[in-house]
């Protein structure tokens, strides 16, 4: 026996729906059904069930994170794509010491003319004839040296030069002077000027030093002269006197050294003018170590060894990103690079950031333009650089260096399973740097980096929720609609989403299969607009119609497939820029009415 009929439970299952369709998927049972009037009559050509509206549905009851690894929700509820990089291995820079290696010091003896004639004869700088009461001054180069070091790769100029060299001159007077002349007035030793000296110490113990000339008062020529001293600094900026030299040869890339130690004595007290001339001299020895440069102002470029980033691996990614029509077009993705550094010298860094599928394939690749890592300070008090790599500059609140990358949106259109980071690190040569030099430096740059992106849309993205209504045909297995016949819901919808919301769907059988469009036919008509500050709400009206193309197709139906396609648009009207939000942000049902044109007809034998 067939008859029209109106049962509770066709009105519910069909209100069902309709919440659901609305809803857009959120499966929540808590709402109220109780006031639906399920007594239904019957009367014309259509039924009409009137149902008031939803409460606010947040985005929190609908989209699913499924402990994602990679989105999550801020305090305030943003959604936001956050991600560290893995750890990365340091580079550990240096710069080999420099080795002055001693190639030749030549030590001349300073002849001391006691007559007017012989210093005539052998050009000696005697002042003053023999006898007279004025001092008499002698002066001459009495040592000549030159240095040169190995080939520095890694040094482009040098400034000045941390030594660490021991010096020793020794000074003796021959026995004919000593007959003649029992002391001087003053004896100088005056060194080259860009060498700076410490830890002088003299015997006799009363030489004044002033850093290059040392000076001796009332000299005994009975008592030899010893000096040592620590070999400091070397000036490579400093004007050279004549015979003197000190420069870094770019071309040949090493040091080169030239210098002179000139004597200079004062006496006015001669025991024996007939003395013999030619024996009488000061002899002054000098020998220096091998100068080590352990530090250098100057301009380098070491070798820093950071050619890999680090990378970023995704490992659980929520539904409404994985589906095939998803087009993740962020409006700022952003990765904040932090880059320790505690070495004096200025880095350039570039790269290339690739996203790789879960099969290892490139799915795009970005271009980083080339980025300025900070030195430390001169005394090695280690800087953070702060680098920030972004689609644009709308997000700063933590005043990072800035680095705009138009295109770094390629590399979440869809979610990759890993991201990579490759660089080519190098020391800024051009900047005037201190550095330690040895293998003792401890020289450190470390990088880190994090992908960090609010869930905010750019023109022509979208993400897609998909789910499954079903477990209706046990309900509805009995009834079918009449020739013509067909479900129509209607319904207001207030948006606070900034997206707008497409909805499609379509049926599917007890094996969960599709029904074909020409034996159920699900139509949703309009769009449901969004919110373009995702605060204020916008209302759409909705329209859902299900026909039965196919007699006896609705009894074969196990429930529905929604597809909502939350998008930005792509016009001038698209709404960019708007962080999406878990708990602010809502769907809201008013005014719903499910109406049936035709008749439902139940099959009860």
């Amino acid at each position: 026996m067939k008859k029209d009929i109106s049962a509770s439970k066709m009105a519910t299952c069909l209100l069902g729906i309709g919440l659901m369709l609305s809803g857009y998927g959120c499966t929540d049972s808590n709402y109220d059904l109780s006031n639906i009037d399920t007594t239904v009559g019957i009367g014309g050509d259509s039924l009409a069930i009137p149902v008031s509206s939803t409460e606010d549905i947040k985005l929190d009851d609908i989209l699913e994170l499924d402990n994602s690894d990679l989105i999550s929700t801020e305090a305030n509820g943003d959604y936001v794509f956050k991600k560290e990089g893995d750890a990365v291995t340091p580079a550990r820079p240096q710069i080999d010491e420099i080795v002055v290696i001693n190639q030749q010091i030549s030590n001349n003896d300073l002849m001391i003319d006691v007559t007017a004639s012989h210093a005539r004869r052998h050009k000696a700088p005697v002042k003053h004839a023999p006898g007279a009461t004025a001092p008499i001054t002698v002066e001459g180069v009495v040592t000549k040296f030159s240095y040169e070091s190995d080939r520095q790769k890694d040094v482009k100029d040098l400034l000045e030069a941390d030594i660490d060299a021991d010096l020793n001159i020794s000074v003796t007077f021959s026995s004919e002077l000593k007959r003649v002349v029992n002391s001087f007035k003053t004896m100088t030793l005056q060194m080259p000027a860009y060498m700076t000296f410490d830890n002088l110490t003299t015997t006799p113990a009363h030489a004044a030093f002033d850093g290059h000339n040392i000076v001796f008062n009332n000299v005994s020529t009975a008592s030899n002269i010893s000096i040592k001293a620590k070999l400091k600094k070397l000036h490579f900026g400093k004007a050279a006197a004549a015979g003197n030299k000190l420069v870094f040869d770019k071309t040949k890339q090493k040091v080169e050294i030239e210098g002179q130690v000139k004597a200079k004595v004062v006496f006015d007290d001669i025991n024996a003018v007939s003395a013999d001339a030619s024996q009488c001299y000061i002899r002054t020895r000098m020998t220096m170590d091998k100068i080590t440069v352990t530090g250098a102002q100057g301009m380098f470029y070491p070798s820093i060894e950071l050619s890999d980033l680090g990378e970023v691996t995704i490992n659980s990614v929520p539904g409404f990103l994985t589906d095939d029509d998803v087009k993740i077009n962020l409006y700022n993705p952003m990765i904040d690079l932090n880059i320790d550094n505690n070495m004096n010298v200025e880095g350039k860094v570039d790269g290339v950031i690739t996203a790789y599928d879960d099969k290892g394939r490139v799915m795009a690749t970005v271009d980083v333009p080339t980025m300025t890592v900070m030195p430390s300070t001169a005394d090695g008090v280690n800087t953070t650089t702060r680098l920030r790599i972004c689609k644009n500059d709308s997000y700063n609140p933590d005043n990072r260096q800035l680095v705009i990358v138009p295109s770094l949106s390629d590399l979440m259109t869809r979610i990759p399973k890993k991201l990579t980071f490759k660089a080519d690190v190098k020391a800024n040569s051009d900047r005037v740097s201190t550095m330690k030099l040895g293998n003792r430096t401890h020289y450190c740059i470390a990088p880190s980096y994090s992908v960090l992106a609010p869930l905010a849309f750019d023109k022509g993205a979208q993400i897609v929720y998909r789910d499954t209504l079903d477990g209706w045909h046990d309900d509805i297995d009995d009834y079918e609609l009449t020739s013509g016949a067909y479900l129509k819901l209607t319904a207001k919808i207030s948006n606070s989403v900034p997206a707008n919301l497409a909805v499609t769907a379509y049926a599917i059988d007890a094996d969960k299969k599709e029904v074909s469009q020409d034996r159920i036919m699900v139509e949703v008509r309009n769009t449901v607009k969004g919110s373009a500050d995702g605060t204020t709400p916008v209302t759409s009206p909705m329209d859902i119609r299900i026909y039965e193309k196919t007699k006896g197709a609705l009894k074969t139906i196990d429930g529905l497939v929604l597809k909502v396609e939350a998008a930005a648009g792509t016009g001038n009207d698209a709404i960019v820029g708007k962080t999406i939000n878990a708990n602010t942000q809502t769907l809201k049902v008013s005014d719903i009415v499910i109406k049936l044109y035709g008749r439902v007809v139940a099959d009860l034998n």
